[in-house]
């Protein structure tokens, strides 16, 4: 079972289909493994900032990872924010 290929069906493959089908197993897990070292380098860097920042900073997961989020979802999340900071002043103003 090279890369997960399915027993019975590979017999009926060509020797090309089951070098393709290798080739691509291996460019994918090559494309994963790229995605989690820019995971990796991003979390060390977030760590990093975290460990120099002052006291009271906000660092905020999206603006951080900014690449895994739209520009809709980033608008959509800064309109929840605006909104739960003017309830809470509201909040406060009443008692």
């Amino acid at each position: 079972m090279e890369c997960g290929a399915p027993f019975p069906a590979i017999l009926d493959w060509t020797f090309g289909e089951v070098v393709d089908f290798i080739e691509c197993k291996q460019t994918a897990r090559k494309t994963e493994l790229r995605e989690q070292a820019v995971m990796d380098f991003h979390l060390a860097n977030t760590i990093c900032k975290m460990l120099s920042a002052k006291k009271g900073t906000k660092i905020s997961v999206m603006e951080e990872y900014d690449f895994l989020w739209s520009q809709e979802d980033r608008n959509a999340a800064a309109i929840a924010n605006f909104e739960r900071q003017m309830l809470a002043r509201c909040n406060n103003i009443n008692k």
